[in-house]
Formats: C-alpha cells, structure tokens, sequence
C-alpha cells in the first residue's frame, strides 16, 4: 500500500509538472521559441527602412546619382535611339541633308544625362522627410514573412505600399530642381525642351515625302546603314514634359540604395545598431 501511495504521489507531481507550459500561455511559448514578437519584428524592420532611407539620402545628396551605375539616371528608350539616328545620319554625306535643319548635336546627349543627374541629386534632401514618413505609415502585417524572405523583402513592401503616393510627393520637388539645376546657366527642362524640339523636327524630316525618298535611294545604295534604316520607325514625337520619368527614375535609385542598406543589415551584425535589431535580425544568423 504505501508503495502504491508514493507511485501515486509521483504520477501527480508529474502531471502538475506537465501542466505547467500550459498555465504559462501557448503565445509565451512560441514567442520564446521564435525569438522575437511580430510587433517586434515589425518595428525593427521599419527601423531597417528608416535607417536605409537616412543613408540613401545622405549618400546620393553627396556623391550624386551619377556616382554610381545603379542610380545614374539615363535618358529615355526612345531618346536614345532618336541620338542613335541623328548621329548615324549626320555622319553620312546622304543623311546629312535629311537631318540639317535639325538640332541634336552640341553635345545635348550628355547634358540631358548630365542635368537630370544634377536635378535629382538637387532634390534628394528634400525626399528625406516624404520617405520617413511613408515608412511610419506603413503597416507590416506580414512581418514574419518579410524577415524571412528576400534580402530585399522590406524594401520592396514600402516600394509595392508607397511608389504612387511617392510618385505625387516627390514629383514637386523635381519639377523643381529640373527648372533651377541644369548644366551650367541651362536648367534641365530648357534642355529637355530643346531635345523635344530637335526630336519632332526629326520625326517629320524622316516622314516627309523628301526624306522618305531620300533615305529609300541612300538605302539601296548602302551609303545608310541598315542598323539606322531599322531604328527610323521608332523615332516619334515625345511630350515636352520629363518630369514624370525624372521622378520615377529618381525614386528608383533611392529605393536601390535602401535595399543595399536592408541588405547590410540582414547579412552584417555591424550594422544592427541596437538591441531590437540585434534580436530580430539575429534570427537570419542561425
């Protein structure tokens, strides 16, 4: 009998030892074996985004966009190809005639690249604040998820959350600067203008009945490369308003600067500048 009173004692005690983790709440459980809360999650990579957002700024407010492959502005598609023409025919004795009276030379290229690089980098500052606060708006319900994923989750989020609203923010602040920076005395969008100008004059050369005529003859005679015959018809008319693109691109190479940043501090225990991101971030360690 008393044997089976201790057995007994013993299958209790057990029991209550067993019960324990239960009293002390499943949600207590799992966060201690996660490492980290949602709403701690969520905070330290809103903390990532705001510090990838101060260094974006910083570093394109001082190095400039063209500082770099990744956030050097370029001009558009069809710009391009509309100097790629130009250039070829202006070259050739048979395109020469066709292109005359058409203004796209003195190097306009690179000082349409040169003076939308200056303006974005004019505006940069001034995109500081709009991004802080988008990234105190944001709600990250999937917080978990985003730690866990792409090296660039969370940047990618605030892009896919806030690129419209971005878009309407920022795009003053390049209208801006493109009318107050340039190259030299000649603000950006006088030299947008004037691409614009010389772009159109180049379409309806290239359109009208002489110049079709004359590209058909230098054509069967080889004296115009087949390459440019082949770009003629993308050139077309283009809108003498580029702030649009300007602010896309810029915003482009902001967020490519953010991203890196979210990169640094997922992959480098340096850049956890705290203890919540050394907690939350500490987790992709393991």
């Amino acid at each position: 009998m008393k044997i089976r009173r201790v057995l007994s004692s013993f299958l209790v005690s057990m029991s209550l030892v067993a019960a324990v983790p239960m009293m002390t709440g499943c949600e207590e459980v799992a966060d201690a074996l996660q490492g980290a809360s949602d709403g701690e999650t969520a905070s330290a990579l809103k903390q990532a985004l705001q510090i990838g957002v101060s260094t974006a700024v910083e570093k394109l407010s001082t190095d400039g966009y063209m500082a770099e492959v990744a956030t050097k502005i370029g001009l558009p598609e069809g710009a391009v190809t509309a100097f790629e023409v130009y250039n070829s025919l202006a070259s050739t004795d048979a395109g020469k005639s066709i292109v005359s009276a058409v203004g796209l030379g003195d190097n306009l290229q690179e000082n349409l690249v040169t003076a939308f690089n200056n303006a974005a980098t004019d505006a940069a500052p001034e995109s500081a604040k709009i991004l802080a606060d988008e990234v105190t708006g944001l709600t990250i319900q999937d917080a978990k998820d985003i730690l866990f994923g792409a090296d660039n989750a969370a940047t990618v989020k605030l892009e896919t959350d806030t690129r419209s609203d971005l878009m309407a923010a920022f795009h003053p602040t390049i209208t801006e600067s493109m009318q107050n920076v340039g190259v030299g005395e000649v603000n950006a969008v006088t030299l947008w203008s004037k691409f614009a100008k010389g772009n159109n004059a180049l379409y309806d050369a290239l359109n009208s009945t002489a110049g079709k005529t004359a590209l058909q003859l230098a054509s069967i005679s080889g004296k115009i490369p087949a390459s440019t015959m082949n770009k003629i018809s993308s050139v077309q008319p283009v809108d003498s308003d580029i702030s649009d693109y300007v602010t896309g691109r810029a915003l482009d190479g902001l967020f490519t600067k953010i991203a890196e940043k979210e990169l640094g501090i997922r992959t480098n225990v340096a850049e956890r500048t705290n203890d919540l991101l050394r907690r939350v971030f500490g987790q992709l360690d393991k």
